[in-house]
């Protein structure tokens, strides 16, 4: 990881550029952050929910494709008298920093992707980069509908062979997504210098239900994405070193309060009780090197 970081917007137009003329994605690095982490645009209300808030809660922060699996392990440690109830806000780690900045709630536990996030969490005085943990790793995938037929044992080969082949995927203009995305489709050979290819589309929750509707025959998405859709099926994962690393990160929140219980339930996220419900949902474990 870097020792130094620029400023935002630099960061976010070197990692743009590097996606998108210079493909410079290497293995075992993560996407920069920049402006697309503070926007403040309004997300699909699909992306932004809570559960009811209480003054006594535990008040986590999440990114929404990790639902699944906080929730089997709020089900798993509710009647632990260690812990109070738990309430989630699930909004795009794009997102997460503004909503600390804003401080419109008071969040104990932040779950997001990227460790940019979780750095620059720090010097803002948010967290402390020892209290955090890596939970996860996440992967891009081409994905389409259960009917689609593959006519090519090589699917990437299938795909590029196909002049009005839509492809749909998030923008990299506004997600990590979207950069993770466009990075792998330039590897695989779907993405041509300068060529601005596929269906650009606000979030991943919109790329997969392009897929649905019929706008397009394949998808650039998480691969949580893709097990968690009814209906849609994985062609090929992205070769390894296509794209910036993706991990997903827990974080207890500095002067938030309810520290011990923040810990306990990052521990009980991370350890091996939870491991199937992360697997069941399309995750891969945190890179061994990580905290």
């Amino acid at each position: 990881m870097h020792s130094k970081w620029p400023s935002l917007l630099l960061v976010f137009f070197t990692a743009f550029f590097c996606a998108c003329d210079r493909n410079t994605g290497q293995p075992g690095s993560e996407a920069p952050l920049g402006k697309v982490q503070l926007q403040e645009k309004a997300a699909a209300p699909s992306d932004e929910t809570s559960e009811p808030v209480s003054d006594t809660a535990l008040l986590v922060l999440s990114c929404p494709e990790l639902k699944p699996v906080i929730e089997k392990t709020i089900l798993r440690i509710k009647n632990d008298e260690r812990m109070p109830p738990i309430s989630v806000v699930y909004m795009q780690s794009e997102k997460h920093l503004g909503e600390l900045i804003k401080g419109g709630l008071r969040y104990n536990v932040l779950l997001t992707e990227g460790k940019e996030n979780w750095k620059l969490a720090a010097e803002h005085g948010l967290t402390r980069e020892k209290d955090g943990i890596s939970l996860a790793r996440n992967g891009i995938v081409v994905a389409a509908l259960q009917s689609r037929e593959i006519e090519n044992d090589n699917p990437i080969k299938f795909l590029s062979g196909l002049a009005d082949i839509r492809i749909a995927l998030p923008s990299p203009l506004s997600s990590l997504a979207g950069i993770h995305a466009q990075q792998s489709m330039i590897r695989m050979g779907l993405w041509k210098k300068n060529e601005r290819r596929g269906l650009w589309l606000d979030d991943r929750s919109e790329a997969v239900a392009a897929l649905s509707d019929g706008r397009a025959d394949a998808a650039v998405i998480y691969r949580s994405d893709a097990v968690q859709s009814p209906g849609i099926k994985i062609l090929f994962l992205a070769p390894d070193g296509s794209h910036f690393d993706i991990v997903y990160y827990g974080l207890h929140l500095t002067g938030s309060g309810l520290r011990d219980e923040a810990r306990y339930f990052l521990l009980e996220l991370s350890g091996p009780d939870s491991g199937a419900d992360w697997r069941a949902n399309g995750f891969l474990p945190p890179p061994p090197d990580e905290p």
